[in-house]
């Protein structure tokens, strides 16, 4: 499901106010302290990572469904990409999940990554859904 104002009202902007310190899925606070308060930077950022990793849920997943020696390899390099971004975006939740899809994919004797793929899957698509709502909020 995909956030609305109306489910989070946090994300209603009053004139003159700043950035909500939260966002589903998303520190803000934490994040936008982390860039020195500059909530611009903070905004490109988020776009940035919804232009990037936007078609990332189903390039990994069609990675992982191939049948080949290094498709566990390729995914874990695409995860790992995900995870260090959403830390530095205060997206805490992804990045747990980011990392336990990781050391899953990484050992090579771990044949069922579905459940850790599930909890990463909808981590970030809650997260570009956040992050598509907050495009109109700015």
């Amino acid at each position: 499901m995909i956030p609305t104002t109306q489910d989070h009202p946090s994300m209603d902007r009053p004139p003159g106010q700043s950035v909500p310190p939260s966002l589903p899925g998303l520190d803000t606070a934490c994040a936008i302290s982390r860039l020195g308060n500059n909530e611009r930077l903070y905004f490109s950022l988020l776009q940035d990572f919804r232009k990037q990793f936007n078609d990332y849920p189903q390039t990994i997943r069609a990675i992982l469904d191939r049948d080949d020696q290094d498709r566990k390899r390729s995914a874990r390099d695409m995860v790992h990409a995900i995870r260090g971004s959403a830390g530095n975006l205060g997206a805490n939740a992804l990045s747990a999940a980011a990392h336990r899809l990781e050391i899953v994919l990484s050992d090579p004797s771990e044949t069922s990554w579905q459940s850790s793929w599930d909890h990463f899957e909808q981590s970030l698509t809650m997260i570009l859904a956040t992050i598509t709502q907050l495009g109109s909020w700015k």
